[in-house]
């Protein structure tokens, strides 16, 4: 796992790995410091058949499937799963406190999205499996002629994980629809990581007035109380994971909507 580090914060532009990552264990934002940052670190892991990873940091870490078959263990405890499309199929993933120890075994190809943040509270370590997240939403269908249309897949909130110290989710819009929309913002810094249905795919994503390109395996980081959403170009779906960091006596519980664009929500 990550060694603790200074934050690799870009927030004028995405952290990009254009051709994606290669085996082991790629920092993508190194935890450290916190000078002003998210206080989440993200790194990508890929294994291949017959590999084990063991989680021993002393941060709390998430480890949520990409894709590939793997088990999942801790204590006397192995639960396999198994994901082949994150368009298609729920996320599955490993959530643990600060020194405790746990494996992930693959049994195919896997990739992995290692999350961590440095809370230091303990909770004993979880699994959430595809049939058990915190919240699957088809959001906004039906609304503006489905130009919104998104899933929105919770994987552990403060509501079903008050001991978590982030927030974990998954997005996918639909090709030329938006996401995050209305435009919102919340006190809380938040992490998102993309992928497009193509490897030549793309959207762009509003942080406050300034609008960037993000392509896929693209990482955003989202600064606190700044305005943001998404829009998927046509003919690309679009995937982002997002972690948001509770803060103390403040975690995050819902965004607040720029009220000038709920119009057609109310």
């Amino acid at each position: 796992m990550p060694e603790p580090g200074d934050n690799t914060l870009m927030n004028e532009a995405p952290i990009s790995h254009p051709y994606g990552f290669g085996h082991g264990l790629t920092v993508v934002i190194r935890l450290g410091r916190d000078s002003g940052g998210t206080g989440i670190g993200l790194s990508i892991l890929k294994l291949d058949a017959g590999e084990t990873q063991t989680i021993d940091s002393q941060r709390e870490t998430a480890a949520l499937l990409l894709t590939g078959t793997a088990v999942f263990g801790y204590a006397s405890t192995q639960v396999r799963v198994a994901r082949t499309s994150i368009f298609n199929e729920n996320p599955s993933a490993l959530h643990c406190s600060g020194g405790e120890a746990a494996t992930i075994i693959a049994e195919s190809p896997c990739e992995f999205a290692i999350i961590q943040t440095g809370t230091g509270a303990t909770f004993p370590t979880s699994i959430f499996t595809a049939d058990a997240l915190a919240g699957v939403e088809d959001c906004c269908k039906g609304v503006l002629e489905d130009t919104a249309h998104r899933l929105v897949r919770t994987v552990f909130s403060h509501r079903t994980h008050p001991q978590a110290g982030f927030t974990l989710g998954e997005v996918v819009a639909f090709p030329g629809s938006w996401s995050g929309y209305p435009p919102h913002h919340h006190p809380q810094a938040e992490i998102q990581h993309y992928r497009f249905t193509r490897p030549q795919g793309y959207g762009h994503a509003e942080l406050g007035s300034t609008v960037h390109k993000i392509g896929n395996n693209d990482t955003l980081v989202v600064d606190t109380g700044v305005v943001h959403a998404q829009v998927a170009a046509p003919g690309y779906g679009m995937y982002y994971l997002w972690a948001i960091r509770h803060l103390p006596e403040q975690p995050y519980l819902a965004p607040e909507f720029v009220q000038a664009h709920c119009w057609a929500f109310t």
